[in-house]
């Protein structure tokens, strides 16, 4: 993620090429991005905006969650056995299903 809120893909170092789908609203400056090897998925915490996100890798908006009680959002665990989101506000845990 950069300042601007613009995601950038790099592999082994070096910057490679990715377009995804745009935000409405954009996504803001303190966007943190999740994912591992194994994932199809990008998931993005957007505290700016009150707001979760799932990306595929391919750069296509999967789904997300916005609510005003996303007022502290911290950060965020996946369990993909699972289809969940464990998302981390404040003090308060939410558990989010992930749409298959």
């Amino acid at each position: 993620m950069t300042h601007e809120g613009t995601i950038q893909k790099f592999f082994r170092g070096s910057r490679d090429a990715f377009s995804y789908h745009t935000f409405n609203p954009p996504l803001g400056a303190s966007t943190k991005v999740y994912t591992s090897q194994e994932s199809n998925l990008l998931y993005l915490l957007d505290p700016d905006n009150k707001r979760v996100a799932l990306l595929d890798k391919q750069g296509l908006i999967k789904d997300q969650f916005t609510s005003p009680k996303f007022d502290d959002l911290i950060s965020l665990a996946v369990n993909e056995s699972e289809h969940t989101i464990a998302v981390l506000n404040g003090h308060t845990i939410y558990v989010l299903a992930i749409n298959q």
